[in-house]
C-alpha cells in the first residue's frame, strides 16, 4: 500500500501502455508493466537488477515515460536515487504520481 503525497495538479490520465516504478514506505521497489499478452503485472525489484529489468520494460513499452509512485513518507535522496537509476534505464520521462486535493 503505498499513500501518494497530494498535490493540487490535475493529475494525467496513465496508460497501461507505460512502466510504473512503485516505492512502498519501507523503500520495497516494484515495477508495474504491460505484458506482451495484455496482461498488467507488478514484480518486486531489487536496486542491483533495477536498470537492467527496467531498460528491458521500456524498450518494449510504447512510451519511454516512466509513473514513479512512491510513498508520501519516503526521503528525498531514495526518490532522486530511483530517479537516476531510470534515467540509466533508459527513461526518456519521469513523471511523479500524486493524489488530487481538488
Amino acid at each position: 500500500k503505498i499513500e501518494l503525497p497530494k498535490s493540487t495538479v490535475a493529475k494525467t490520465k496513465s496508460t497501461l501502455k507505460e512502466v510504473q516504478v512503485l516505492v512502498d514506505k519501507d523503500k520495497n521497489v516494484y515495477i508495474k508493466y504491460t505484458n506482451n499478452s495484455g496482461k498488467t503485472e507488478t514484480e518486486e525489484l531489487e536496486l542491483s537488477t533495477f536498470v537492467d529489468f527496467v531498460s528491458e520494460k521500456l524498450d518494449t513499452s510504447e512510451s519511454k515515460d516512466v509513473v514513479v509512485s512512491a510513498d508520501k513518507d519516503i526521503d528525498y535522496g531514495f526518490i532522486v536515487e530511483i530517479m537516476s537509476l531510470l534515467k540509466e534505464a533508459g527513461a526518456s520521462g519521469i513523471n511523479i504520481d500524486t493524489n488530487s486535493t481538488k
